[in-house]
Formats: structure tokens, C-alpha cells, sequence
């Protein structure tokens, strides 16, 4: 006797389910390879950064083992939003530590906050309002300006960071790779552009910077440089270097 196709639905049910189980036991804690499980391990946060208490009060809740990650948002808008979903969502599915958003400014990082809380309630949302002088070219730079001036900070207060672009995904565990040779052994790793030197800063890495070395150095540097290069961006262009300020914010702040 054949069995009832209801038995048959019911058996192929549960035994989906226990593949699914087996399956998500196996996966879910992608990041035991490293020793860097931070997920459940860390405090979401939001706040102001400008001071270097309101910088300690964010690494202090958000990192794992001196480890954190953020990226920049530029807008309020569902497509920089669904960006950082593909860049939060699976890194929890790693069981690797939840991301920061450094924000334009308050009212944004607010906005932002309640746009996400339903679907990623752990991430975490800060702004910097140190006073910059209006610049001509619009909000790019200056969220450029205070990725590079964050991540030097961080670095100086002895933390490791990663400062990705919100179009990345990490699909599997990071430090699996970061905490071996020969990445282990390097201060600064980034992302390749159009050959070296060239760096494209959608992906930076810093890790085991001193606070007064070269590595922070650069950071510092590179922050002073992009509120030099925004002050006057028509003079800048008047001097036969650049024909476009597209040209100038490609060169100056992404790569």
C-alpha cells in the first residue's frame, strides 16, 4: 500500500527542516574559525563623534576584541539603504559584529535609525558635527573628510578598523584572512585601483597602528588635505590640473 499524500508532504517537511537546521548549525558560526564571534557580544550606539568622548562612548559599545566596521551614508533614500542592508545583513549571518553608519549629520543618523530599526535593530548610527567650511561641491567630500578623519582617530585610540563602502558585501568571515599571514603582517590594506599605488577607498583596513606612526599619520594627512582641497575647488581647477570637479573628488578623496 502506497502511503497517503499526506504523510508523504508531512515527511518531506520535517525532513526539509532538518536539513535546513543541520545546515544553518553549520553555517551560522562562520566566524568560530577566527575566534571573532562578536554578534550578541556588542551594544548599538548613537551620537555625536565630534569629541573624543563621544568617540571612546562609540568603540567602547560597538567593538569586538578592538575590532570595528563602519561605512558612510550619504542620503535618506531606499537606495543607499538597501546597500547597507546587503553590507549588514549577511555579515550577521557570519556571526560577525554589527556595522556603524557615520552619517552626514544628526537629523540624518536620526532618520536613518528609525528607517532600519525593523529589519537590522543593532546597527549602530553616528555623525560628526565638527565645523567644516561650506564647500562647492556638495556632500561627497565632506562624508569623505569624516571617514578619513574617523578612522584615523580610531586608529590613534589603538582600535583596528574597517571603513568600507556601503555597496560591499562581506560574504564570508574577514578575519579568517586578516588574522593570518601574510595580511596579519601589514599595517594598512586596501583595495587596488587601476594598478598600484593606486588606492580605492571603498575597502581600508588598518590594524596594530601606533598612535604617533605612519599609518595614522596618513589618515591625519588625508583629512587635512580634503578640507584644503574643498575651501576653494574653482581656484583649484583655475590652476590647469583639473578640468572637472569630478576629476578633483575622484583623485582627492575616493582613490
Amino acid at each position: 500500500m502506497f502511503p497517503r499524500p499526506a504523510l508523504v508532504c508531512i515527511a518531506l517537511v520535517l525532513g526539509l527542516f532538518i536539513l535546513t537546521t543541520v545546515q544553518a548549525s553549520v553555517t551560522a558560526r562562520a566566524c568560530e574559525a577566527s575566534g571573532y564571534c562578536s554578534l550578541g557580544h556588542t551594544r548599538t550606539h548613537t551620537g555625536d563623534v565630534r569629541t573624543g568622548a563621544g568617540l571612546r562612548a562609540l568603540a567602547e559599545a560597538v567593538s569586538f576584541k578592538k575590532e570595528l566596521v563602519f561605512t558612510s551614508y550619504l542620503s535618506g533614500d531606499g537606495v543607499f539603504l538597501d546597500m547597507v542592508s546587503s553590507l549588514h545583513i549577511p555579515s550577521q549571518s557570519n556571526g560577525t559584529m554589527p556595522k556603524t553608519l557615520c552619517c552626514m549629520s544628526e537629523g540624518l543618523a536620526i532618520l536613518e535609525r528609525v528607517q532600519v530599526q525593523e529589519f537590522s535593530p543593532d546597527l549602530s548610527c553616528v555623525w560628526d558635527s565638527v565645523p567644516v567650511r561650506p564647500n562647492s561641491m556638495g556632500d561627497p567630500p565632506l562624508i569623505w573628510h569624516m571617514r578619513w578623519r574617523m578612522t584615523g582617530r580610531l586608529a590613534r585610540l589603538g582600535y583596528n578598523i574597517g571603513s568600507v563602502d556601503a555597496d560591499m558585501m562581506l560574504l564570508s568571515d574577514p578575519y579568517v584572512h586578516l588574522r593570518s599571514p601574510p595580511l596579519s603582517n601589514m599595517t594598512v590594506l586596501c583595495q587596488e585601483e587601476a594598478g598600484m599605488p593606486y588606492c580605492n577607498g571603498g575597502f581600508v583596513y588598518v590594524q596594530n597602528a601606533a598612535p604617533d606612526g605612519p599609518a595614522t599619520w596618513a589618515f591625519r594627512f588625508i583629512a587635512e588635505i580634503t578640507t584644503r582641497m574643498m575651501d576653494d575647488v574653482p581656484f583649484m581647477i583655475s590652476l590647469g590640473k583639473m578640468k572637472r570637479e569630478t576629476e578633483h573628488l575622484c583623485h582627492t578623496f575616493d582613490q
